[in-house]
């Protein structure tokens, strides 16, 4: 069974896992990709369950240590592979490795799962998880070169309509913290998109 959630209460059944896709980072995929062109190759490690970057890439592997996860992902017919991604043996290496929540051992440790991004391959991450703050503090290894803006609703839009999420490139002398205000005076940036060197 897939269903769409934007619900954390909801998003997980443990007696019944089923695949989800998050609109919200469905938002935030379509946004990176109008900005950066599409990726032919995306690797998504640590997914757990959400299979929302294969709402708007073709091309996605899933690499995950959980069981139940990654046999329902093969059963809709995505491509997952079960293995801890340090362990993780890819034919080819990525272009996009998406970075959502990764745990605590990748954020001190980008390294393991950068190895399987190509040299200028991208990685978008949220701002809020230490591999964004690892990958900036390694400008040897990585350029910081891009962000996303989440499009969550003004607070003093009273409709609360949501804006849309926007992406955009930068140059990173220009970029004061991760958490400056870029977007129409109102919004930060939620994501960071880094190029491996």
């Amino acid at each position: 069974m897939v269903r769409t959630t934007d619900s954390v209460e909801n998003r997980y059944n443990m007696n019944n896992p089923e695949i989800t896709f998050n609109e919200h980072y469905i938002r935030i995929y379509k946004a990176f990709k109008r900005e950066f062109g599409n990726a032919h190759s995306v690797l998504h490690p640590c997914c757990f369950f959400d299979a929302s970057p294969s709402k708007v890439f073709g091309n996605v592997t899933y690499v995950d240590g959980d069981e139940r996860a990654i046999d329902r992902m093969r059963e809709s017919g995505l491509k997952a592979v079960c293995e801890d991604i340090r362990n993780y043996k890819p034919t080819e290496e990525h272009d996009l490795l998406v970075l959502v929540r990764p745990g605590n051992s990748v954020a001190k440790n980008p390294g393991w799962v950068t190895q399987h991004l190509r040299s200028g391959g991208l990685v978008l991450t949220e701002v809020n998880y230490g591999d964004a703050r690892r990958m900036y503090e390694q400008p040897k290894l990585y350029e910081l070169c891009g962000g996303v803006c989440d499009g969550e609703p003004d607070i003093l839009d009273f409709e609360s309509k949501r804006k849309p999420a926007r992406a955009f490139k930068f140059d990173k002398d220009k970029f004061i913290n991760f958490r400056h205000d870029l977007y129409e005076g109102t919004h930060e940036i939620n994501w960071l998109v880094f190029k491996k060197k």
